[in-house]
């Protein structure tokens, strides 16, 4: 790790302040519309930071949201199905020791949907107390996710063009001398 002092332009601080403006913004619509699980759009947002705004990971992170949130759901739903069998924290550990794996075995052969995101999006869903299957989630994920993604694009390219210096294509007056 470099141990140089980054250089921080005011510039960044201007685009993140209009980003997190975007996102805010969708979130507080969304609330404003009724919906209860606002925290999976917006942690598709915060995923797309972690993995420095890389727009081809934008398919992983909205198909591993959605794997994540079923996942949470089938795990809450195996240990209430094996707890009448055995001891409960038996129950949730063999559950839990499935889940993990498949998360972390499963992305060799299905990445697109067993990734980073479907762990993150496992892990929040499971301290929510996901009790029901995720249909809202999942299409808050892909309608509420998508929306914010593609807006955060979009601005990104703007505000990429914004500061972009324009380049000077004339010959330096020396040279032309």
């Amino acid at each position: 790790m470099s141990q140089q002092t980054p250089q921080v332009r005011p510039r960044v601080f201007f685009d993140a302040g209009v980003l997190v403006t975007w996102v805010v913004g969708v979130a507080i619509v969304g609330v404003m519309l009724g919906f209860k699980a606002i925290w999976a759009p917006f942690f598709c947002a915060i995923l797309f930071s972690v993995f420095n705004k890389d727009v081809k990971r934008i398919p992983g992170i909205l198909c591993g949201a959605v794997t994540g949130v079923w996942l949470a759901w089938g795990i809450v739903v195996a240990i209430g199905l094996l707890k009448p069998l055995m001891d409960p924290i038996l129950a949730t550990a063999i559950v839990l020791f499935v889940g993990v794996y498949i998360i972390f075995c499963g992305g060799l052969f299905a990445p697109l949907f067993i990734n980073h995101s479907a762990f993150v999006f496992l892990t929040v869903a499971l301290a929510t107390h996901l009790a029901e299957p995720p249909l809202e989630i999942s299409g808050l994920i892909l309608v509420g996710g998508g929306i914010l993604l593609a807006g955060e694009v979009v601005l990104l390219n703007g505000l990429a063009r914004l500061g972009a210096k324009p380049k000077d294509a004339a010959l330096p007056h020396s040279a032309i001398e």
